[in-house]
């Protein structure tokens, strides 16, 4: 599964090719099982960001909170009303 850092150092400078796999460097690392590490990344940066938000924003945050549950509110709502039609 995993490369030999000779191979890894190779891929990193050719820009996504290696000795024994062509293509680009997203479906490379896709392919071996690597993608995770981005995941990890998009994860941290939308907590960061929320984070900031509300720290520098509190009642922009709490009104988009409250609007969100409202939307919920109104679905659930909605779904009720489906379900007892049906019947």
């Amino acid at each position: 599964m995993g490369r030999s850092p000779t191979d890894r150092l190779h891929f990193y400078l050719s820009r996504g090719t290696t000795r024994h796999d062509s293509g680009n460097r997203f479906l490379w690392l896709f392919k071996h099982g690597e993608c995770w590490t981005m995941k990890k990344y998009v994860k941290w940066g939308a907590i960061a960001f929320a984070l900031w938000y509300v720290l520098n924003r509190p009642s922009g945050a709490a009104s988009m909170i409250h609007g969100a549950l409202g939307g919920l509110s109104d679905a659930a709502g909605s779904l009720s009303q489906f379900v007892n039609q049906l019947m």
